[in-house]
């Protein structure tokens, strides 16, 4: 009867305990299995191998960084970029410091990432730091930050970079699981042998701890893939096994039972702690479950395409709620809708970044990403051509799957609106001039959230030959030159000074020769053939006499001297042109033909010294045809008319002397030549107003009479304040050359 009682009291123990539980259960938050919207991107996405280990967000610029096969991937929400380790090897685990410091761990190798001189990020082995025996590890496989600095484990080795050391190292015989942090200290779970507490101020040294584990939890096995302390000495565990809990006061590990169904047949292969004290698991079946604080499944994902092309192998959450999964083939995102946007840190509209300045063709010149970037691009004159790559890290997805953001843009300096809105992430210039600019560009997402505005400013310098101190240069340089002209213009001046008065004294001497020769012919006989001779040498003393003016020569000289003190550009002008003039006025003559052209180019020689000495009292026309410059005619036949046109008519004009000279050709091929002057006629009887020898016009006549014997007409006519000489001469005495030219030519020379 007893026994029967006692079974009694059993049976109604169990039912109870059973209503319980049933009621218990009853209470929790059923689970919702449901497909959260998904983003995945495979290798060929991003460039790198299928293999991804790791996953992370920086917490200042929001990129998503993925450990790679083949290094280290960096995605802003648009582009992936690959940052290579050194000797190519994997990234095989990531972690990110309080100051934003990236740590990767590799194929025996520690990498930090560095920016450099640009901003852009550089991996840097940082290996060197451990002690010797620690620099041949292998197969390194997480990295934690924790108080104590990073830490990093391999199957056999931990080793802790204090900030401002040299690292630690603790080594174990047996394999070791992952390293957490918890009560202050490292915990690492010794395969075989349990749970240890690695201490110590120089190298750390292990200490066994004492734990009780709840049922279906080997201590000996335990895998902890995140940790956080959550207040009364209780720290969440994620484990392989699910969700846990570590109570330091009783020293014990239990699983919440509430979510140990999900791990009955299999182990999780990866799992992390999310915000709100929620944690993520995938299995190893490729199921995903996201649980709460006390063990109980929030959502539940099974065979989510997403999630079906290979075995979860890191998992990390965004700011704006969205979860990373690394997977042994691609990487994927995914959003549940429970997941209040608005919570989360980044929840806001998107805010952009100056990915990076690049200048033609390929050389980054700024980077806005690589820690704390320098404070502007820094250009060099040639960089006229610049492309700025825009970021605005937002992966929130609408209910389409659809996730990104739009820029705007505008280049103080050069624009003068904002661009339109676009997907396109960079803008580029061309033929940027040397000033300073600041490029301007805003963010927005695809619900119509904008950003801040994020200003850059820089400037493109000026090529060294255009700058202040060149210039001064140049100024100092242009007075120097001028000084040593000046210098060289007055040893030249004097030179061809010198050289003219030894022609003029040479030609001097054989004009006295000629006159002396002259009067030993007048005592000679008096017969015709004599006489002949006479005049003909007499007329070739002339020609001498015409050749060298001594007026002209004495007033050009003094013109050249007072230009000297006053502008010694124009002496120098001067000089040469009486030089020239000199030159074919003094040579010999062995012939007694030149063409009308030779002829006018000297008028024009003489024309322009004589405008020299002038100067704007004085205005010369000299106008022929091209075809009458070819005609052949005496030497100096015009320079008596001109001389006296000038010598007369500037005695006679009232105010300013014009002197115009011309030559054509008639339709009876005869050459007519023209010499006029402002002023009045001086006839023989007009009271002398200048100094005159009076043999002029008569030696001309001669001349004609010499070489034009009843084939030329002298004609005089003045009135109405000129004065005209007209000339011409028959085409048969001195024929024109036949080549045949164009009548409509003509050479005008005009001072």
């Amino acid at each position: 009867m007893w026994v029967s009682l006692n079974k009694l009291r059993v049976v109604l123990i169990v039912a109870l305990s059973a209503r319980a539980g049933i009621c218990a259960q009853d209470r929790r938050p059923s689970p919702v299995t449901e497909a959260p919207l998904a983003r995945t991107w495979v290798a060929r996405d991003y460039g790198g191998g299928p293999i991804n280990l790791a996953v992370a967000q920086h917490p200042k610029t929001g990129l998503v960084y993925v450990g790679n096969g083949r290094g280290l991937l960096e995605f802003d929400g648009a582009l992936w970029r690959m940052i290579p380790l050194p000797d190519h090897g994997p990234a095989r685990a990531l972690a990110i410091d309080a100051d934003g410091a990236i740590w990767i761990c590799s194929y025996n190798e520690i990498v930090r990432l560095q920016p450099d001189a640009t901003g852009e990020w550089r991996a840097v082995s940082v290996l060197d730091q451990a002690p010797a025996s620690a620099r041949s590890v292998e197969f390194l496989n997480q990295a934690l930050v924790t108080p104590l600095g990073l830490c990093f484990t391999e199957r056999n080795h931990v080793l802790l970079f204090p900030p401002q050391e040299r690292a630690r190292v603790w080594r174990s015989e047996q394999p070791l699981q992952r390293v957490w942090w918890m009560d202050g200290a490292l915990h690492v779970t010794v395969v075989g042998r349990g749970v240890v507490r690695l201490q110590g101020g120089g190298p750390l040294t292990a200490v066994p701890v004492e734990v009780t584990a709840g049922p279906a939890l080997d201590l000996t096995q335990l895998k902890v893939f995140e940790a956080r302390e959550v207040g009364a000495g209780r720290t969440l565990l994620a484990t392989a096994r699910g969700p846990a809990v570590w109570d330091a006061r009783g020293r014990t590990v239990r699983l919440l039972a509430a979510g140990a169904a999900f791990f009955a047949t299999e182990e999780a292969s990866a799992g992390a702690l999310l915000s709100g004290g929620r944690m993520a698991f995938a299995s190893e079946r490729n199921d995903f479950a996201i649980f709460n604080d006390d063990g109980v499944v929030l959502k539940h994902s099974s065979g989510h395409p997403a999630l079906a092309s290979g075995r979860a192998q890191a998992i990390a959450e965004d700011r704006e709620g969205g979860i990373w999964v690394a997977k042994v083939s691609g990487v994927a995102r995914l959003q549940f809708n429970h997941v209040a946007v608005a919570d989360a840190a980044g929840g806001g509209a998107p805010v952009v970044f100056v990915r990076r300045v690049v200048a033609a063709p390929d050389r980054v010149v700024f980077s806005g990403f690589g820690g704390d970037p320098p404070a502007a691009p820094a250009l060099m004159p040639e960089h006229s051509t610049l492309r700025f790559e825009l970021a605005a890290p937002t992966f929130r997805m609408d209910v389409r799957g659809r996730a990104g953001a739009e820029f705007r843009t505008k280049l103080d300096g050069r624009d003068r609106d904002w661009t339109p809105w676009t997907t396109e992430a960079r803008r580029e210039f061309t033929g940027l001039a040397a000033k300073s600019y600041v490029f301007r560009a805003q963010a927005r997402d695809l619900a119509g959230g904008t950003g801040p505005e994020v200003a850059l400013a820089f400037a493109r310098p000026h090529q060294w030959w255009l700058t202040p101190w060149a210039w001064a240069a140049y100024t100092l340089g242009g007075l120097a030159l001028m000084g040593a002209g000046h210098l060289l213009g007055g040893i030249v001046q004097r030179r061809r000074a010198r050289q003219l008065e030894a022609v003029v004294a040479a030609r001097t001497e054989e004009l006295t020769r000629s006159n002396a020769e002259l009067a030993r012919l007048r005592q000679l006989d008096l017969d015709e053939k004599v006489a002949a001779r006479l005049g003909e040498e007499k007329a070739r003393l002339e020609v001498l006499r015409y050749q060298l003016n001594p007026h002209f020569l004495y007033n050009a000289l003094n013109s050249v001297y007072s230009l000297v003190l006053t502008a010694p550009p124009a002496a120098a002008s001067m000089v040469l042109r009486l030089a020239d003039f000199c030159r074919v006025a003094l040579e010999r003559q062995t012939e007694d033909i030149t063409t009308v052209g030779a002829e006018f180019d000297k008028l024009t020689t003489y024309l322009a010294i004589e405008k020299v000495r002038w100067g704007d009292s004085l205005v010369i026309s000299v106008v022929a045809d091209e075809a009458v410059r070819r005609a052949t005619i005496p030497p100096f036949l015009l320079l008596p008319l001109v001389e006296n046109a000038i010598k007369y008519g500037g005695a006679t004009s009232p105010d300013q002397l014009q002197v115009r000279v011309s030559a054509a050709i008639d339709p009876d091929q005869a050459l007519r030549f023209e010499v006029a002057n402002s002023g009045t006629w001086i006839g023989p009887g007009t009271p002398a107003m200048v100094s005159s020898s009076g043999i002029g016009l008569a030696n001309l006549r001669q001349r004609l009479q010499r070489h034009y014997p009843g084939a030329h007409v002298l004609a005089i006519e003045h009135g109405a304040g000129w004065v005209r000489v007209a000339l011409k001469l028959a085409a048969n005495p001195l024929p024109i050359a036949a080549t045949v030219v164009n009548r409509d030519a003509k050479l005008e020379f005009h001072i």
